[in-house]
């Protein structure tokens, strides 16, 4: 009997006979690193289309689940609230200026977990979930009180508020309307949101983008009106301020 030649073999193989089990390959591929595997993947799916297409089909499927899905952030808000008032409220002045840098690289991990957890593909309610949250914890820096809420303020940098800003990014146009219409009937909220934007240009925190992510949310349009209301409250409050003798200047 003639021997098969190797060769030939070799020649079939690569017109697509199937020469290694499944299994072979399944474990080929978790040997590999991610990249590596990706790498094959593309590969193959550059050479069949048929490949490409399963792939397609997966990713179709995984989008649509992550457009119903509905995550909420409100956890790190509470967690930025804990560090930032009670955590080392029992220590020194001193102490907490040690700590500063700690709290600060908390709640800037806290920033690109919420960030991180997005893309434009999740649904209306996640991207929501995920800018409140965000500038909730903006809220509690802002506010926050000792020596420690005052050297995290010294540190915050660009990168926060990018943070904010490339989630607002991730809302269409229509999206972005329904947003300023679902936070004008929130007793107020888009006011609010001016607010604590005028707060954070009060303590010169401008990495905290807030005017930034205003205009986004605007559209440019109307925010003059929002810094204007909050002008007229401010003159407001100072007009109730009392005087050196304890007498409120607005009963006067």
């Amino acid at each position: 009997m003639a021997a098969s030649n190797p060769k030939k073999r070799s020649h079939a193989d690569t017109l697509g006979n199937r020469t290694h089990s499944e299994a072979d390959i399944t474990q080929w591929l978790k040997s590999l690193d991610a990249e590596t595997q990706q790498g094959l993947f593309t590969a193959a799916a550059l050479r069949h289309p048929d490949a490409a297409a399963s792939i397609k089909v997966k990713y179709d499927h995984k989008m649509a689940r992550e457009a119903q899905k509905v995550i909420v952030f409100s956890q790190y808000a509470s967690e930025a609230s804990y560090i930032l008032n009670d955590k080392y409220s029992h220590l020194s002045g001193s102490k907490q200026y040690d700590k500063a840098f700690n709290a600060g690289s908390s709640i800037e991990k806290m920033l690109r977990a919420i960030s991180y957890a997005l893309d434009e593909h999740h649904s209306f309610g996640t991207k929501y979930n995920a800018h409140e949250a965000i500038r909730a914890i903006f809220e509690e820096v802002i506010s926050a009180g000792d020596t420690l809420g005052s050297e995290v303020r010294k540190n915050v940098d660009s990168s926060w508020g990018e943070y904010l800003t490339g989630i607002f990014e991730l809302f269409d146009a229509d999206d972005l309307d329904l947003l300023v219409v679902m936070m004008k009937e929130e007793e107020f909220y888009l006011d609010f949101f001016a607010k604590t934007a005028k707060e954070a240009k009060g303590y010169c925190l401008d990495g905290l983008q807030m005017d930034e992510a205003l205009d986004i949310l605007l559209g440019g349009e109307d925010e003059e009106g929002f810094e204007d209301e909050d002008e007229d409250v401010q003159d407001e409050d100072e007009d109730d301020e009392d005087d050196e003798y304890g007498n409120s200047v607005g009963d006067k």
